[in-house]
């Protein structure tokens, strides 16, 4: 586990309810030489799923934004152009929501 490279960056840092995050996504797939990334993702448990194709960065990264909508967190895994998947190791990426203003 030599590799300690952040897989994820989202912005704003501190996502609330309502607002659209900015999710660059920097894992395994990029490491494979993917042409084409896609999120998968879900609110507060998987629930409101859906897939959205990503941008690819000058960097080699993936971007993509999403409306936070969900209460509690986003829940996302991500996959490439050759259905080859990266779900955090079985544990998914999620991205908490705070419901307060």
């Amino acid at each position: 586990m030599g590799n300690k490279r952040k897989k994820l960056e989202v912005k704003p840092s501190d996502i609330r309810m309502g607002d659209v995050a900015s999710i660059n996504y920097k894992g395994e797939l990029v490491d494979k030489g993917a042409e084409q990334v896609y999120i998968h993702y879900g609110y507060d448990g998987w629930n409101d799923i859906g897939d959205l194709p990503m941008r690819k960065q000058d960097d080699g990264s993936f971007q993509v934004q999403i409306k936070a909508i969900g209460t509690t967190e986003i829940d996302m895994c991500f996959r490439d152009d050759n259905n080859q998947w990266d779900n955090n190791d079985g544990i998914d990426y999620r991205i908490g929501i705070d419901e307060d203003y």
